[in-house]
Formats: C-alpha cells, sequence, structure tokens
C-alpha cells in the first residue's frame, strides 16, 4: 500500500495552485474574447439563422442535425447558441427559407471577419489572396464560366469519383472565391447530383474552362515559375515533392484516360504545357503515363495511394500559392 509523504502533497498542492493562479490571466481573457464574439454573433443572429436555414434547406450540404452536432465547436455562449437554433428551427419548420441578399451577405462575411479580427484567426485564403483590390476582376471571371464549374465537379463526385460532394465543400474553404458565389457554385453543384444529369464537358466547354482557369492564375501572379529568380527555391522544394509523387501521379492519370476517358493522353500533353511545373519532371511523368497505357498496368489508385498524392498536390499547391 502507497504511503503519501504530507510535505511532498503541499509541495504539489501549492504547484498546483500556482498555475491555476497564473492561468487565470488566460482565461480572463479567452472569456473577454468569447464576450465579444458573441455580442458580435447576437448582432447578426437574425441574418446566420437565415444563412443556416438556407444551407440546410437549399443548399444541403449539411443536416439540422449536423450543424447542431458541428456547432459544439463554435466560440458562442450556450445561450446564444440556443436562441440561433431556436430560431434556424423555426424558419425550417415555416418554410419561409430564402438566400441572403447581396447587402445581408456583405453584413454576414462581415461579421465573420469581425469575430476571425477578435480571435486573432488568419484571414481566408479569399481574404489574402483579395486584399489588394482583385477581387471583382476574379469575380467577374469566375462568374463567367460557373455553370461550367458546376457541371465540372459534378462529374467529378458521381463519375470520376475522386472526391465526394462533402470532401469537395471542405476543400472549397481553401479556394480562392468569394462567398457568395462558392454558395452559388454548390447549389448548382448539388442540383445537378440531385438531377442525375452529369455528363463530362466538351471539348469547346473545357477549353472555356481551362481559359478562364489560366486568366485567374495570371491575376494572382501564378504563372510559370522560371521567369521569377526569387521563386527559383520555391520551383525547387515543388519540384522535389512532384517526384515524390511522380509513381502514382502517373498511375492516376493513366486510370483517367484509359479507364474513365474523360481526356486522352495527347489532350493532356497539350494542357500540361500550362502546369507549374519543371519541363524535365514534366516529361518523365507523361514516359511513365506512356509506359501503364502501353504495357496494360493501368489500375485505380488504393485510397492509401490517393491520400499519399492528394497529400502531395495539396503541399505544391501550398508552396505555389
Amino acid at each position: 500500500m502507497m504511503t503519501l509523504n504530507r510535505k511532498a502533497c503541499r509541495g504539489a498542492l501549492a504547484m498546483v495552485c500556482a498555475a491555476l493562479f497564473a492561468a487565470a490571466p488566460v482565461w480572463a481573457l479567452l472569456d473577454a474574447k468569447l464576450q465579444q464574439v458573441d455580442a458580435v454573433v447576437r448582432q447578426n443572429l437574425d441574418l446566420q439563422a437565415r444563412y443556416w436555414a438556407w444551407r440546410v434547406a437549399e443548399v444541403k450540404d449539411v443536416s439540422f442535425e449536423q450543424l447542431d452536432s458541428n456547432s459544439r465547436r463554435w466560440i458562442m455562449s450556450p445561450e446564444t447558441r440556443e436562441d440561433l437554433f431556436r430560431k434556424i428551427k423555426g424558419i425550417l419548420e415555416s418554410g419561409e427559407v430564402q438566400p441572403l441578399t447581396p447587402e445581408e451577405r456583405r453584413r454576414h462575411e462581415d461579421s465573420q471577419r469581425t469575430i476571425r479580427g477578435i480571435l486573432g484567426a488568419q484571414a481566408t485564403a479569399s481574404e489574402a489572396k483579395f486584399s489588394d483590390g482583385r477581387t471583382e476582376r476574379i469575380d467577374r471571371i469566375q462568374r463567367t464560366t460557373l455553370d461550367l464549374e458546376a457541371r465540372y465537379w459534378a462529374w467529378r463526385v458521381a463519375r470520376v469519383r475522386d472526391a465526394t460532394y462533402e470532401e469537395l465543400l471542405e476543400k472549397s474553404n481553401r479556394w480562392i472565391i468569394k462567398p457568395g458565389t462558392r454558395d452559388e457554385l454548390f447549389r448548382g453543384i448539388r442540383r445537378l447530383l440531385d438531377s442525375g444529369e452529369v455528363e463530362p464537358l466538351s471539348a469547346e466547354e473545357k477549353r472555356r474552362y481551362d481559359e478562364s482557369t489560366n486568366a485567374i492564375r495570371e491575376i494572382l501572379g501564378t504563372g510559370p515559375l522560371g521567369a521569377s529568380k526569387e521563386r527559383r527555391p520555391v520551383m525547387e522544394k515543388a519540384d522535389k515533392i512532384d517526384r515524390r509523387i511522380l509513381d502514382l501521379d502517373a498511375l492516376y492519370w493513366a486510370w483517367r484516360i484509359e479507364r474513365i476517358r474523360d481526356i486522352a493522353y495527347d489532350e493532356l500533353h497539350a494542357k500540361s504545357e500550362s502546369w507549374i511545373m519543371k519541363r524535365e519532371t514534366r516529361d518523365e511523368l507523361f514516359k511513365k503515363i506512356r509506359t501503364h497505357l502501353d504495357s496494360g498496368t493501368v489500375r485505380e489508385l488504393t485510397p492509401e495511394e490517393r491520400a499519399l498524392l492528394d497529400k502531395g498536390k495539396a503541399e505544391v499547391r501550398w508552396l505555389l500559392r
């Protein structure tokens, strides 16, 4: 049986008390931030309720139950959360679900930015990229091909099956896209998936979609890296990752070409001219794709292989952002 040393216990207790007292300012700070966030949320409670009711009933990217579960991690007081969900439920039960107007969306987005500022959170990808006034130019381009983008992603989800709707929605939080445009895009994707009318883009539609994507990349300054001396170290890091996943990348594209048949080898080769990838690495990738196609070794990636490929691609995108 273990015996307790009273002196040691008193020392341990003193240490615990000291730690708690030292942490007191931290808890006070957190409590102050919670009160500030809560005040902002309450100012826009009706807008938040309408926004989430619309997401649940019309966009259908989250159920009421999922939203309720997710909200347990939100930073707001229990009372405010209960009031918010009471309002959401009331709107859903009344059937009076309407999207926010452009002015209401602006107010909603402003409140979210204010909350992130209070919490010291980083700006979203869109805010970081759009901080120098490129918002409207990029948004105008995106909206010219929004229907094509919705069809492209609906086809990826329903036919290629390399991403689920939920995964795509989560990834979109890191896209360079205005919240209102993003909501409209996902409404279109959801509508296509529900209708079952999912077809790949035609060659002409792919050309238009690629043109808009390239135009946006030019605005963001993410064109070819070779011309920039300052970005060469970035290119080297990206190339190391590209080479690490080269075999998986080759197998993935060979599978797309032979099994999914949404793109031909020559078409992919032509499109790759606009990829941000070292020429030698790109040439090696296409040799490997050709080898798979000629040798009959084409197969779908396993979930583990797909995860490794996606991780590598995400790392490259982060470097080239």
